[in-house]
């Protein structure tokens, strides 16, 4: 069922990270299940990442911040991300969907007159820089988010 909301790319491999000439390479991946995330590096669109997939950004050396928007505006965004990007070398960054437990008062009963204490998950995705020898296992059977 949720096969359909995966990505279907092509399955990675290093061929799809080559740094071009006097770039950076970023690669922001997803290994499991997580809500679809827009992705942005410095407010600018990405590309969309996706269950057991990867977004792969080549830009200029230097100072950038990533940051997420849910696809459905639902829920909070992850906070962002600021990251070095050099020359020549590969990035690598990790979405991790995590919950947070929640606690709220809601007015509940007829009038409600009634105060509940009530928990609630509240999905709040994070992102992390990861080194590249456990990013390169994690991405293994990951397909391109497209």
């Amino acid at each position: 069922m949720l096969s359909s909301c995966a990505a279907s790319g092509p399955v990675f491999n290093s061929e799809l990270i080559k740094v071009p000439d006097a770039r950076a390479t970023l690669v922001i991946y997803l290994a499991g299940f997580g809500k679809h995330m827009n992705l942005f590096v410095d407010g600018q669109p990405i590309g969309l990442i996706r269950h057991n997939g990867f977004v792969v950004y080549n830009s200029l050396p230097g100072s950038y911040q990533i940051s997420a928007m849910s696809r459905w505006d639902d829920g909070l965004p992850p906070p962002p991300l600021d990251v070095q990007l050099t020359q020549g070398k590969v990035t690598y960054i990790r979405y991790n969907p995590k919950f947070e437990q929640t606690r709220i008062v809601a007015a509940c009963g007829e009038n409600e007159e009634i105060l509940r204490v009530c928990w609630r998950y509240t999905d709040i995705p994070a992102f992390e820089t990861v080194q590249e020898s456990l990013a390169l296992s994690e991405l293994g059977d990951l397909k391109q988010s497209q």
